[in-house]
């Protein structure tokens, strides 16, 4: 017994308990897929604060680092000292604008 309830032996209970078990397992390989995706790009990760060749539109360096999202999901964001506690205003998105003017459209 694997602790499903499988009531009685009627076609639309089996059909119900089918589906659930269905349902679980897809749900299953969807989180073994994430979770195989995420162990295979773990190295492209920064894994710990970095500073940046950079600084913000005040003169601040920045560093960079990863930053929780609600859900258990992550992402990059800048902050302004070494031990990346204290967040920049400058977004990601905005550094990686900047460095892309800097080294390809203003040379």
């Amino acid at each position: 017994w694997n602790g499903i309830d499988y009531g009685d032996d009627n076609e639309e209970n089996n059909e119900g308990d089918a589906q659930r078990r269905d349902r679980r397992m897809n749900s299953q390989d969807e989180s073994s897929s994430d979770y195989e995706f995420m162990y295979n790009k773990q190295d492209n990760w920064p894994q710990n604060c970095k500073e940046m060749y950079l600084s913000d539109s005040y003169g601040n360096t920045v560093y960079r680092d990863l930053t929780p999202l609600p859900g258990g999901n992550m992402t990059e964001a800048l902050y302004l000292d070494e031990d990346c506690t204290q967040r920049s205003t400058m977004t990601f998105q905005e550094y990686i604008v900047k460095f892309y003017a800097y080294y390809y459209y203003d040379n």
